[in-house]
């Protein structure tokens, strides 16, 4: 092992962490709490049995060339992604045959109970 962080030429790129900027996590309002929030929300969803190495993955029929649909179910946990590749607002078929807008860009993940 290195002994210290400055032998390992993977800490080349990183700067000394500001804890300040890490505390306006807990201020709401704030980018840092956005983020934090959303990796919160992250680490929720990847603990589901659906995010498994051994689930069921496949693509599905968006009705639209723009999106792509991916499924991901294991057990009764599942999950289908729609992914806009567009520029432009497009509509896209869910799994239950019901259409859903999707603005340019866009991801919507479906967690379906």
């Amino acid at each position: 092992m290195y002994a210290s962080l400055s032998e390992d030429s993977r800490n080349l790129h990183r700067t000394r962490f500001d804890w300040s900027h890490a505390a306006l996590r807990r201020k709401h309002g704030t980018p840092e709490h956005a983020i934090w929030k959303g990796i919160q929300q992250l680490r929720e969803m990847r603990a589901r049995p659906c995010f498994a190495a051994d689930a069921r993955v496949q693509t599905l029929d968006s009705g639209n060339q723009a999106v792509l649909a991916v499924r991901r179910e294991k057990e009764d946990d599942l999950m289908t992604a729609l992914m806009n590749f567009s520029e432009q607002a497009q509509r896209a078929m869910q799994p239950n045959g019901a259409w859903i807008e999707l603005d340019p860009y866009e991801m919507r993940i479906l967690i379906e109970e």
